[in-house]
């Protein structure tokens, strides 16, 4: 029957309200002060337990790889552009000066002697003395810059003149024959005919100054004797190189024809 009439029974539960949880809740935490310090309170059978509040963790680092190899390579860049820069330039540049002075005669030669060595400038390094003895002349064929091209020659000539060095001209001869065997102490021989020339042989360009391509020449022609060098090398981007030895040699003899010739 509705409503119900008497005590309720015993197995039966009448539903929790706000205060009865606000009374079980201040029971449990005064329950908690008393109790030991190992103690840990009990989860309500009612209450959810709350999971750990999570950890926050720092940001990954972002890495620099890709800006480290960038600067690097614009490093290298920069470096290889500088490299090939001065390389460029030391290509481009024109070796040799100025036009030079008035050649001397007996070291004259040809225009086209000079076309063909590729030298323009005259240079006189050692002028003979005026007094009585052996004359020496000292004489430089370099190049005029922006003339005589990019690869390096160069053109000396000694001429030693022993006539009037001594009273009898057979002195004079002697003395240039000796002088002239002590600079051919290394001979090569000839592999022409010198006109004019009482003796002549190309000389071990060792036994002189050396450079990538060297020919050197001594003639004699009675009481004057010759010494004529010639040597250079070829320009290159990276590195020089020797020009023909063969070309070397044909300058040196064509020098040596032209002064007998005087």
């Amino acid at each position: 029957m509705w409503p119900p009439t008497g005590n309720r029974d015993r197995g039966s539960r009448t539903p929790r309200t706000a205060a009865d949880l606000t009374i079980r809740t201040a029971l449990a935490t005064l329950a908690a002060v008393n109790a030991p310090s190992n103690w840990q309170p009990q989860p309500h059978p009612g209450w959810q337990q709350q999971p750990p509040w999570p950890q926050q963790r720092p940001a990954p680092r972002k890495k620099r790889t890709g800006l480290i190899v960038g600067i690097v390579a614009g490093v290298l860049v920069l470096g290889a552009g500088a490299v090939f820069g001065k390389l460029y330039l030391d290509y481009q540049e024109m070796p040799g000066g100025g036009p030079g002075g008035q050649p001397v005669a007996q070291c004259d030669i040809s225009a086209e002697l000079r076309q063909q060595a590729r030298v323009s400038s005259f240079r006189l390094a050692g002028e003979p003395p005026r007094a009585r003895g052996m004359k020496h002349s000292n004489c430089f064929w370099e190049q005029t810059a922006g003339k005589d091209g990019k690869d390096t020659r160069k053109l000396q000539i000694h001429v030693y003149d022993f006539r009037g060095a001594n009273r009898l001209p057979e002195r004079d001869v002697e003395q240039a024959q000796n002088a002239y065997r002590g600079a051919a102490s290394s001979p090569l021989g000839m592999d022409r005919q010198l006109a004019g020339a009482d003796e002549a042989t190309f000389v071990d360009a060792s036994a002189l100054t050396t450079a990538q391509t060297e020919a050197n020449l001594v003639a004699r022609k009675g009481a004057v004797y010759y010494l004529i060098k010639y040597w250079g090398h070829d320009k290159g981007f990276f590195a020089d190189s020797p020009f023909p030895e063969a070309v070397a040699k044909d300058v040196v003899a064509k020098v040596a024809g032209e002064l007998l010739a005087k």
